[in-house]
């Protein structure tokens, strides 16, 4: 067997709504969609939601255990990055050159890279 790609990674979660937030306001990613009967619809539910990064999804599902793990986001700006996120009063738990750490609502640490 020969894996050519990765499609998705999906944690659990009992803050769904905190999730959200966190991933659309403050990190400012943006929800995937689909298209169902011509119509495009937002992927996201209350049981569920999905952001589209490039070609993969990173996906939130309520559930009764939290999935800690670890998100690693590569950006553009690596010093704009930490300095929009220290305005929206976003901790920066640990730094070096070429990354930093902050925690989702969860706990979980989200690495940013350049």
């Amino acid at each position: 067997m020969k894996v050519n790609s990765l499609n998705s990674i999906v944690f659990h979660t009992e803050n769904l709504n905190k999730i959200k937030s966190f991933y659309s306001d403050i990190l400012f990613l943006e929800v995937g969609e689909y298209e169902d009967g011509g119509k495009i619809i937002q992927d996201s539910s209350d049981s569920y939601v999905n952001y589209a990064l490039g070609e993969m999804l990173l996906c939130f599902e309520v559930g009764q255990r939290t999935d800690k793990g670890t998100i690693i986001l590569n950006v553009e700006d690596l010093k704009e990055s930490k300095e929009i996120l220290r305005n929206l009063e976003v901790k920066i738990e640990k730094e070096s050159d070429g990354w930093f750490i902050i925690k989702d609502p969860d706990g979980r640490s989200v690495i940013f890279e350049d």
